[in-house]
């Protein structure tokens, strides 16, 4: 007959673990012959294919022991499915509570009572002040300049003599020209009795101090601002006797330091703070 069509090829199945070699079983009975089929008829030669190369050849792998074949688990049972549970029945809702009742509006209280006027604050007179530093600067300058002739008319004994150096001379506390900072000058001091140099920043900036110290002093930051007025001890907040100046702080350490009025006279309100031009 004539040759059937071939079958699909199935898909690999995964390669199971060698199992161990069962016992060799007993050999069954010879079966009978059977017939000798008919012979087909002969298919159309198909055309020949060209030789592919030949591959190389692979090592010979070391032969694996063989394994012992393992039992075949029990298959379990299935458990039974367990039975749904029923829904239970939504609870009624709440009824809503009735809304309470508004109370009365409490009396307005008293006015409180007016306080009394402060006293009106005394302007300072710095005039005496002024006149002790300009004293004390008048008398440096005497000092200085009487240094200076007695050094330019000093001899010691011979052409040319005596010092050329302020510093070098005995009533100088000695330092080295190198180390003087920028902006020195010599001043008395009593303690060791002898001239000092120092710097005149240094020197203005504690007269400024100690004037300041004379002063009652408010410190008050609103917003970006920090206001700081100033006025004789004793006086009140709401008297013009105060000079007021306003500091704000524009970041990367600087700051921008205002007056009242662009001035930084006595007569300015501290109560009144916020209201004035800052120049």
């Amino acid at each position: 007959g004539l040759d059937g069509q071939d079958g699909k090829d199935g898909l690999d199945g995964k390669d199971g673990l060698d199992g161990k070699d069962g016992l060799d079983g007993k050999d069954g009975k010879d079966g009978l012959d059977g017939q000798d089929g008919k012979d087909g008829l002969d298919g159309k030669d198909g055309l020949y294919g060209q030789d592919g190369k030949d591959g190389l050849d692979g090592k010979d792998g070391l032969d694996g022991k063989d394994g012992q074949d393992g039992k075949d688990g029990l298959d379990g049972k299935d458990g039974q499915d367990g039975k749904d549970g029923q829904d239970g029945k939504d609870g009624q809702d709440g009824k809503d509570g009735q809304d309470g009742k508004d109370g009365k509006d409490g009396l307005d209280g008293k006015d409180g009572q007016d306080g009394k006027d402060g006293l009106d604050g005394v302007t300072p007179d710095i005039k005496p002040l002024e006149q002790k530093v300009d004293t004390a600067i008048d008398r440096m300058r005497s000092l200085v300049q009487s240094k200076i002739t007695q050094l330019a008319f000093s001899g010691g004994g011979s052409a040319g003599g005596g010092s050329t150096k302020l510093l070098d001379n005995d009533d100088v506390e000695f330092v080295k020209l190198r180390d003087l900072q920028d902006r020195a000058i010599l001043i008395y001091q009593r303690d060791v009795g002898k001239f000092r140099a120092v710097n005149i920043d240094e020197v203005i900036g504690n007269i400024v101090t100690q004037v300041e110290l004379m002063y009652t002093k408010i410190v008050d930051t609103t917003g970006a601002f920090t206001y700081i007025g100033e006025a004789t001890p004793g006086a009140v907040v709401d008297a013009a006797v105060w000079r007021i100046k306003r500091v704000q702080d524009l970041g990367n350490g600087d700051l921008e330091v205002k007056w009242a009025d662009g001035v930084a006279s006595f007569n300015k309100i501290w109560t009144d703070r916020t209201g004035y031009l800052y120049s």
